[in-house]
This record gives C-alpha cells, structure tokens and sequence, in this order.
C-alpha cells in the first residue's frame, strides 16, 4: 500500500476533477427544439431561459487577457454597470457547460443561440484548479466545448455571467 503525500492527493483530485467534467461533457444535451431557450433583454444581455443566468451578448468583451487582467477589467465593467448591472463575473465551469450544445460545434453552442462574437478559442471560468492553485484555472472552448486548464499568465477570451 502507497501512502500518497500531500502534493499526490491534490494531483489525484485535480484528474478526478477533469475526470469528472469529461463524464458530464459525455453526456448528451438536448437543445430546445423551439426558440425560446433565450430571450434578447436588450442589445447587451441576454437571458438562458434554462438556468434564468444572464450573459453578456457579446461573446467577445476582451480578449488575449491573462486571468488577473481580465478580473481586473470585469471590476471596471462593474464600475460602469455594463448593461444596467453591477454584478458581472467569470461564469463557474458548470454555468459554462449548461450553455454549451455537444451536437453542435464551431461554435459548440444551441444553433438557435442569440450570441455575437463567439469566439472559437478558450474562454476563462471562475474556477481554479486545485493541483495548480497558484497558477492554473479551468477554460471552456467553444469550438468544441472541451474543458481544459490553462495557466493564468496566458490569454484568453472572456464572457460575463450574472444571476438574475
């Protein structure tokens, strides 16, 4: 029997946790078949009938920003109540892939999606990867839906979510 230190146990659960996503992205997602999944709230917003989460409708906000930067702006679009509201944020992994359409992909979204500017590129989350705390967080392509992590120095895309 091995005795796993600490640094082998926050490895095994950072896999369990990609494990973990790659089981639920195996799972098939049903896309409303009618139009009525979203509704445009105005030329900024719009609302995911299915989780009642509000995206912002521009798909491509920033982009190329490392994760600080990108929190950093999210700050200043909450100063300026981008879209009437004061409470953007990084969506979690989980709201990403709620939005995400697996029978679809370039992007891998529901083909009746209201969205501009997707972005066929990797997207930051809320969610940092617990083996890499320091440095790595999870992100969500949206060519495909893959999740993946990414190291929070590079740049990527961002995509703000709010609760309604």
């Amino acid at each position: 029997m091995k005795i796993l230190k600490y640094r082998d146990a926050k490895i095994i659960v950072c896999f369990s946790l990609a494990f973990f996503y790659m089981l639920l992205l195996s799972l098939p997602l049903v896309a409303s078949a009618d139009n009525t999944r979203f509704t445009i709230l105005s030329d900024l917003t719009v609302k995911d009938n299915t989780t009642g989460l509000i995206w912002t409708r521009n798909a491509n906000l920033a982009r190329g920003l490392t994760w600080t930067a990108a929190s950093n702006y999210i700050n200043q679009l909450n100063k300026q109540k981008y879209g009437g509201y004061n409470d953007w944020r990084f969506p979690t992994v989980h709201e990403f892939v709620t939005l995400v359409d697996y029978s679809h992909a370039e992007p891998a979204l529901p083909s009746e999606h209201p969205f501009i500017n997707v972005q066929m590129s990797d997207y930051w989350t809320s969610d940092i990867c617990v083996y890499y705390k320091d440095r790595s967080v999870w992100a969500i392509n949206l060519m495909h839906g893959n999740v993946k992590t990414q190291d929070n120095s590079i740049g990527l895309s961002i995509w703000l979510v709010r609760k309604n």
